[in-house]
């Protein structure tokens, strides 16, 4: 096979910008590839592309701890940038994940992470949170084009004031939906279906619909005082907001 002196001196030129690329500092890399529009903020940025550290970071309102950073060299050739982050620490919050980028595609990849349920749902439950795993989901031209991984949250299982109701823990898969992601969970306590919603849609925008159905009385009051409206034989609590 026979190789041009044109496109080695093209590959050449394709590797120098991969490496530039890698040895961008995090803190203007954020900024470059756009992340900050997309939510992603931190405390501080050290390091290289290739090899930093985000402080007290954050995707929108939800805490994400301090992971590691590292660029993806691979998907670059394809036109794509790819994030892996990592953190192993007692109190991270994103375990581990990525986040993939094109010129018509965002993405977060394999994402395991344990996160506050307070920055989602505005009454509080202590120590709630919203665990993912291995969850994937791909916007192209601002629509959900694949979603899927396990969701769960204690939540319900973690709100007080509820007239001594223990609440189930809430479970279900990603999906696509209407363009939009959506992380629909479910679950049963003392025969008492409850649903949890949270979608997602390709600005960032996100809606939180908490439905409890056919409480008894006792419960259905203490709901109320929550905040939850009255909606026929169902109960519920929503809110709005941007990652």
């Amino acid at each position: 096979m026979r190789v041009s002196k044109r496109n080695v001196l093209l590959f050449g030129f394709a590797l120098l910008l991969l490496l530039l690329a890698a040895t961008l500092p995090l803190k203007l890399a954020i900024g470059w590839l756009g992340l900050d529009d997309r939510g992603l903020s931190a405390r501080a940025a050290t390091g290289s592309l290739w090899s930093g550290r985000l402080e007290d970071a954050r995707f929108g309102p939800v805490p994400l701890g301090s992971p590691k950073v590292s660029l993806q060299v691979i998907p670059l050739l394809i036109g794509r940038a790819r994030l892996d982050f990592h953190d192993a620490g007692a109190n991270a919050g994103l375990r581990q994940g990525g986040l993939s980028l094109s010129w018509h595609e965002f993405a977060v990849d394999d994402v395991t992470a344990r996160l506050d349920m307070a920055a989602l749902v505005p009454i509080p439950a202590p120590q709630a949170t919203l665990s993912l795993t291995d969850v994937s989901i791909r916007f192209r031209n601002g629509r959900c084009e694949t979603a899927e991984g396990q969701v769960s949250t204690d939540f319900l299982a973690r709100l007080s004031g509820l007239g001594g109701w223990q609440g189930p823990t809430l479970t279900g898969s990603a999906r696509c939906d209407g363009g939009e992601a959506l992380l629909p969970l479910a679950g049963t306590a003392d025969g008492i279906p409850t649903a949890l919603e949270i979608r997602i849609d390709g600005n960032g925008r996100r809606k939180v619909m908490l439905e409890i159905r056919n409480p008894p009385a006792e419960l259905a009051s203490s709901l109320t005082a929550r905040g939850f409206v009255q909606s026929g034989d169902s109960y519920r609590l929503t809110a709005e907001g941007s990652l």
